[in-house]
């Protein structure tokens, strides 16, 4: 059955789809918080395609560069979409092109050749956007971070012991994280603090990465 009705969009940085009025109706994806402008409706097609839609039901295209686009008035090829979901539950979104990929400045691009992480999306109903924990994640980076600073800088200890205290302390806040009744925790929560502490391994090590970098590499 092809997923219809009003969604957000939310990539695997916990960020939402957005059609940006200010940016000539480009759709990007960089807002922590649904609004408005983040709110998509899903068309299924009598092909078996999908035809999406803004807030304001004008319908998303893709352009030959891949950027997507929310200003057209009817549906033609270019406005078409294979929307599918896949084994874990998330969806991929697929053009002309290729697949829908948000990079790590929030753009959208479509055209890539296989749906890995960065083409996968969550299709999140609007009654459950705040539900999703999206919101508390940099609260819970912020005090995890603080602890994981403690033990990266701690007297006496070495690398291993260092480490393995980083680990036992991820995994109990994971723990305490995959019981709860998240929607989609996996992705929004546990991933960014899982990069939290690769970051503080690698510091260790004396590598120096940022926190998108554990999160894409």
């Amino acid at each position: 059955m092809l997923l219809q009705g009003p969604v957000y969009l939310v990539t695997a940085r916990g960020r939402y789809w957005r059609c940006d009025l200010n940016q000539k109706r480009r759709i990007v994806a960089d807002r922590a918080e649904p609004d408005e402008w983040e709110r998509f409706i899903l068309e299924p097609l009598s092909d078996g395609t999908t035809a999406i839609q803004t807030f304001d039901r004008k319908y998303v295209a893709c352009e030959e560069d891949g950027g997507l686009i929310g200003d057209r008035e009817v549906v033609g090829d270019w406005e078409k979409f294979e929307v599918v979901k896949e084994e874990d539950g998330f969806v991929s979104i697929k053009s002309q092109l290729g697949f829908v990929c948000a990079d790590q400045g929030g753009n959208l691009v479509a055209h890539r050749g296989a749906a890995r992480a960065r083409e996968r999306f969550a299709a999140v109903r609007p009654g459950n956007a705040r539900r999703t924990g999206v919101s508390f994640v940099d609260r819970l980076k912020k005090e995890l971070v603080e602890k994981l600073y403690d033990i990266e800088n701690a007297p006496g200890m070495t690398k291993d012991e260092k480490i393995s205290r980083i680990q036992h302390l991820t995994c109990g806040v994971c723990a305490g994280v995959a019981v709860q009744p998240i929607p989609f925790a996996d992705i929004f929560v546990l991933t960014p603090i899982q990069g939290v502490a690769a970051v503080k391994v690698a510091h260790i090590h004396g590598l120096q990465i940022t926190d998108s970098e554990a999160m894409w590499t």
